[in-house]
């Protein structure tokens, strides 16, 4: 399964310091399938320049970092991470979302057919191109309608939907309306929306397919807007099924839906969607239990990723499934260890309960660095 993520914050410190972390949760997929078969963003402030990398989000990062911490680098825009349908081929770049055609913009989770009884069948289908995904053949049928009457409407996104069968939630840009986002969403596919405030002000939302990766980021941006003095606050909630939204940017608030879908219970069929047989899955279990041990511990997700490379000279990314469940134990450990009540007095016991965890092997290594969670926080949110 895809995720998509919409972002948009006034102050772009918050979403600077997300960005990384909430796009390398999307691609671990700690509620399901990894999503590791493509990455691409599109800026607001640049909706001409659409960013598609081959690599996965977690190594594209590791090479952009510094790109991002620039002062003025705003980038509250549009992100994807992809799984590809099972049964297909389509892992180039060229695949990777968002999709650009013309004037429009568009990143898309689930999985459509074209529907050869559709009542605009005769028109549309030479616009279908077997080489292509199915997400750039809908957008090449929704930009038939639209040109006949631009730019983007509901409407066309609902004559649109009745020539096609499947999954979808989609988010779309026309760039002759550059502070509109059109969000359209069946029943079968989920979208979650966190709301942030400052001082009861909208202040920045986030959109993104599943819920527990935007509650874990949403926690982690509460404890860097309180290093920084911002008394930020937020809510959480699910987008309600069969419906199509417009958000303004930098209005920081989803209004109501302004239509709703009607689905024809024998025409959308909803596909399900596996696991390529091709490609291990991810053990998901060692994740989720992984990033319950750290809420508990109150450990950051910048402290994890130390974690894992000091203690495993692994990151957690790219981390074996043995040594992941190594990892998981260590936590545990912690846990066991009331490291919230002690976190220095539960560290200095490590070494002597396995040898293997030598935090002193190097001088570079400022133990415990990981701990100071709200230094570390400060010094990026200078950059």
């Amino acid at each position: 399964m895809c995720q998509l993520t919409l972002i948009d914050f006034k102050n772009t410190k918050l979403s600077k310091f997300i960005i990384e972390p909430l796009t390398t949760l999307n691609t671990i997929g700690i509620t399901g399938p990894s999503n590791n078969d493509g990455f691409g963003y599109v800026r607001f402030l640049d909706l001409d320049t659409i960013i598609k990398d081959k690599d996965s989000a977690q190594i594209w990062w590791s090479t952009n970092i510094t790109d991002w911490q620039q002062k003025n680098r705003n980038i509250n825009g549009l992100y994807h991470v992809r799984a590809c349908s099972q049964g297909t081929n389509k892992l180039g770049n060229e695949f990777a979302h968002p999709f650009k055609l013309n004037n429009l913009i568009q990143i898309h989770n689930g999985t459509l057919s074209f529907d050869n009884f559709g009542p605009n069948r005769k028109e549309l289908k030479q616009l279908i191109n077997p080489k292509n995904t199915d997400s750039q053949n809908f957008l090449a049928t929704l930009e038939f309608f639209i040109e006949q009457d631009p730019p983007l409407k509901p409407k066309h996104i609902k004559k649109t939907l009745e020539n096609w069968e499947g999954t979808y939630a989609l988010m779309l840009m026309d760039k002759r309306i550059p502070n509109k986002i059109t969000i359209v969403k069946d029943d079968v596919k989920q979208l979650n929306i966190a709301q942030f405030k400052i001082n009861n002000e909208p202040a920045g939302i986030i959109i993104n397919s599943e819920n527990f990766e935007l509650n874990f980021i949403s926690n982690i941006l509460l404890n860097f807007a309180h290093s920084l003095n911002i008394h930020l606050s937020y809510e959480i909630e699910t987008l309600p099924n069969l419906n199509i939204w417009e958000y303004t940017l930098n209005s920081y608030i989803l209004n109501k839906p302004i239509t709703q879908l009607t689905q024809n219970q024998n025409k959308i069929i909803p596909i399900k969607e596996t696991t390529r047989k091709w490609n291990p899955p991810t053990p998901n279990d060692l994740y989720k239990n992984i990033t319950n041990y750290t809420t508990q511990l109150d450990i950051s997700y910048e402290e994890l990723l130390i974690l894992s490379e000091v203690l495993f000279t692994k990151t957690i990314l790219n981390m074996p499934e043995d040594t992941l469940k190594e990892l998981e134990q260590f936590l545990l450990f912690l846990c066991h260890t009331q490291i919230n009540q002690n976190k220095i007095k539960a560290w200095q016991k490590i070494p002597t309960i396995n040898s293997k965890l030598n935090l002193y092997n190097t001088e570079a290594f400022s133990f415990p660095y990981f701990l100071n969670k709200i230094k570390y926080i400060k010094e990026n949110a200078q950059s």
